[in-house]
Formats: C-alpha cells, structure tokens, sequence
C-alpha cells in the first residue's frame, strides 16, 4: 500500500516535491532542533513513542540505515515522537543512551519531541499523515527538506529500498555542489 514517490535517478529539475515546513522541536539534549537544524543534509524520519511494543523494531530497522551511513556527514536519522507527553527530553535521553549499546552513532541520530499540536501539525501539514495512530512509515527527505520517499518500515525489502534511495539521493546530491 506504500508507494515510493519517484525514482530519485530519473527527476527532472522541474519537479516539484512536497516540502515540510518549518518546526521547532527539542532534541534527546533538550536542545531546540528546527528545519535549519537540518540544511544541507539528507534526512531519514521515522515516527515512534519509546513506550509503544513496536519502537524496538523500527529502532532496528533504522540502525540499519545509520551503520550503513555512518560515515557519511550529510545524512541525518531523525525520530519524532508521537506521545510528547511521555517521550520528554529526559525519557529520550535515556532511550538514546539504551540504543548507543546498540551500535548508534549519536551524531547522526536525533530523537524529537514537543509540543504536541506541532508535532501533530507537521505529521498532517509536513508528512501528510491523517492517521497519527497507525504510522509505520521512513520517510526520505532531501536536503532541501522536500519529501522524496515513503516506505514501510516493517518490510526488510522496503529498508534495502531506502538504503538505496539514500544512497542515490546522495549522488544527486553531490552533483549539485559540483
């Protein structure tokens, strides 16, 4: 039922993508975290809540995409939540410092909360999500924080489909700033 949104290879110029807007979150640092935050960068966002059953395996399915770019300055993996009311910076914190045993790479994964009519507001407005209760999507975004694709993080295929993604949106990328 997910569909990813266009192949990144075959774009042309002229296409217009969704863009989210701006927002002002707070980090797992306590720390403000807007779209600025995330300039020049390519983003990969999950949403999740630390209490829900499924967290864990969309934590596993996004370390992939981490280890697979760890090395990789301009790529960012971000989490929003979805029960601010629950995941505060403190309860994010002590979620980060859980998945570090992990093998995360801290500088590239940032976990968000706030206030939780924004957070609703960029879910509907941002990722164009009406069903807040029901998400187990990645979303790509490029570094212009446009929305370029969509995938169903409960599917291995659809995961090695993002690494590719990302990976092509990377080279896309990289032409730009030659």
């Amino acid at each position: 039922d997910y569909k990813y949104v266009a192949p990144v290879d075959s774009i042309p110029d002229h296409t217009q993508f969704h863009q989210i807007p701006n927002f002002e979150l707070t980090s797992h640092k306590g720390l403000p975290f807007t779209f600025d935050s995330l300039k020049n960068k390519i983003w990969v966002v999950a949403f999740y809540s630390t209490n829900s059953e499924f967290v864990n395996e969309a934590t596993k399915q996004l370390l992939q995409i981490n280890f697979k770019y760890r090395h990789v300055e301009d790529i960012a993996i971000l989490g929003l939540t979805l029960d601010s009311q629950y995941d505060t910076p403190e309860v994010l914190a002590d979620y980060v410092e859980e998945v570090e045993a992990k093998s995360l790479y801290p500088d590239k994964w940032y976990f968000l909360t706030g206030d939780q009519p924004e957070i609703n507001s960029l879910i509907r407005e941002g990722f164009l999500i009406e069903d807040s209760t029901n998400i187990a999507t990645m979303w790509l975004m490029d570094d212009n924080g446009h929305l370029r694709g969509r995938y169903n993080a409960n599917f291995g295929e659809e995961i090695k489909k993002a690494k590719e993604d990302v990976a092509l949106l990377k080279k896309e990328m990289d032409l730009r700033e030659e």
